[in-house]
């Protein structure tokens, strides 16, 4: 229809049609867009999330003394990713 349309008038197609006309790689490519925002929010929200964590850690007292050593907390956090990456990979 967006082709008759064209060569009959000389004009662009309705909206709708265009719409219609759309490839399916460009709807694919919106989709992964969209996605990778998703997964890039995710992300975001969860570093800010072990960010509080760590800090909550790092500022209260244990006994009458301060957890000191804030690489060890990442070094805890990076012994699972680093277990779980292999797997991660293969999929």
């Amino acid at each position: 229809q967006a082709r008759i349309f064209s060569q009959t008038r000389g004009a662009r197609p309705p909206t709708a049609i265009r719409a219609a006309a759309m490839s399916d790689d460009k709807k694919e490519g919106l989709e992964s867009l969209l996605w990778g925002g998703v997964y890039g929010g995710g992300i975001i929200v969860m570093l800010g999330m072990y960010g509080v964590i760590q800090e909550r850690i790092m500022s209260e007292p244990y006994g009458t003394e301060f957890f000191k050593a804030s690489v060890f907390l990442v070094f805890c956090n990076r012994l699972p990713a680093l277990a779980s990456s292999p797997g991660m990979v293969k999929i």
